[in-house]
């Protein structure tokens, strides 16, 4: 019995294995799974869903036509879902149809349809077109019977779809236009020949959505902050060319809470108004507020209530008259604190040039100590170098700049080195010396 048992325990453990094995890799799997679910990244915000059908005859508005270099649109909307209807009227530009007389020639083969081509085929040739077992007709002289016919061309034009509807990944209606051609006898509807359908694509238009962009303050110079910036800017008005955009775009603009543009579309008035007064009457503190609407729907974004998306659309405007200064000495520019601190050249000039806010600034340059005369040309200041006036010393100079009533100011220090000849080393005869020496005879230093 106990080899029995023993056997009987054997065959049971390879389950008990595989069980342990299924165990463990639940285990792991719920381990990668919770792990996976913490670091999963979040898909991108979209834009808002409207669902809702465009009634303004807006693809209409594209004027699709042959007469157009490009018929292939995009219209970008701040939403998905919006349908749109395409153009019910396909232009009659599109469309054509023409009859020409055209002779062909009749084939016939028993049992088989009859054929008609437009060319006498040689007989050593009709296995290689299809002709083998077939005849030619021929009229009484024993001739190829030529058999007059119409051959009618027609082209006709339609849409691929009824409606196209915005998405991220954009959607695409087609207008294609199909050209048939038959051949006609007399007055038999029926054509005795056809010639393959051709399919071309004449016009597209995509739509795509779009998530509308924060505008913001001008950060390109932090400390003079005259400007918004807005990457939808150039949506607004529709757009022109092959890209389109749906919808209206409105801005308005206040300062101090005083609303000094009204809304509108115009881009260009918001930043004429921050810079429409440059004195420090036109300072303070200017908000931009930005509406997207769709048609039907309404509003799809608005920077009053879009939270952190719409904090960035306040500046403050701190108005001075000299915005940058630069330094160059001997050829090179150098950092403004620099000359303050390193040995310069006393015989060398160092130029200085201002950058204003208007180009009608006045701009003086004084020294501390009078003596040496700065020149101005512009935005230009050069002070000369002069060994008697500035060797070994620190000279301090004051800059001035006055446009619209404002006067702003800068100092400047420069710090000369002392250009006085100094003998070092002294040699007698190639032999060095110090202390008093006397010699006898001719000598040389």
């Amino acid at each position: 019995m106990k080899n029995i048992y023993r056997k009987v325990k054997r065959t049971k453990l390879p389950y008990k294995r595989i069980l342990a094995v299924i165990m463990a890799l639940v285990m792991v799997l719920s381990v990668i799974y919770i792990n996976h679910t913490k670091d999963r990244v979040l898909a991108e915000p979209d834009a808002v869903n409207a669902g809702v059908t465009d009634n303004t005859d807006f693809l209409a508005g594209l004027r699709i036509s042959p007469e157009n270099s490009n018929n292939s649109f995009t219209v970008y909307v701040p939403a998905n879902g919006v349908s749109f209807p395409v153009p019910a009227d396909v232009p009659e530009s599109f469309k054509s149809s023409k009859t020409d007389k055209v002779v062909l020639y009749k084939y016939t083969k028993e049992g088989e349809e009859d054929k008609y081509l437009t060319e006498v085929i040689a007989e050593e040739d009709y296995a290689d077109k299809g002709l083998g077992g077939y005849a030619i007709v021929k009229d009484d002289e024993d001739e190829p019977l030529e058999i007059e016919t119409d051959k009618r061309t027609v082209t006709t034009a339609y849409w691929s779809a009824d409606i196209v509807e915005s998405s991220t990944e954009g959607n695409t209606v087609k207008l294609k236009t199909e050209k048939t051609v038959g051949y006609y006898i007399g007055d038999d509807e029926n054509p005795v020949k056809s010639d393959d359908a051709v399919t071309d694509i004449v016009a597209t238009i995509t739509v795509k959505s779009y998530i509308p962009s924060a505008p913001e303050g001008s950060e390109a110079n932090p400390e003079k902050n005259t400007a918004f910036s807005d990457g939808d800017s150039g949506k607004a008005g529709g757009g022109s060319g092959d890209t389109r955009y749906y919808g209206e775009i409105k801005y308005s603009l206040k300062k101090d809470g005083t609303e000094v543009v009204a809304p509108t579309e115009d881009w260009s008035a918001i930043n004429a108004a921050v810079n429409s007064d440059m004195t420090t009457e036109g300072d303070g503190v200017y908000v931009l507020s930005k509406v997207v609407t769709i048609p039907v729907y309404g509003t799809v974004y608005d920077s009053n209530t879009a939270g952190e998306a719409g904090e960035n659309k306040q500046l403050t405007r701190d108005y001075y008259v000299i915005s940058g200064l630069t330094a160059t000495y001997d050829g090179s520019s150098v950092g403004i604190d620099s000359l303050g601190t390193n040995n310069h050249n006393p015989s060398k000039p160092v130029v200085f040039n201002l950058t204003t806010d208007t180009d009608a600034a006045t701009i003086t340059c004084d020294p501390e100590i009078s003596g040496i005369t700065p020149s101005v040309a512009g935005n230009t200041i050069t002070i000369p170098g002069n060994i008697e006036y500035n060797n070994g010393q620190t000279r301090n100079y004051t800059i001035t700049a006055t446009a619209g009533g404002i006067t702003d100011t800068r100092t400047v220090t420069i710090k000369y080195g002392d250009g006085t000849p100094k003998i070092e080393n002294e040699t007698i005869n190639n032999n060095p010396v110090s202390g008093t020496v006397y010699v006898k005879g001719a000598f040389s230093l």
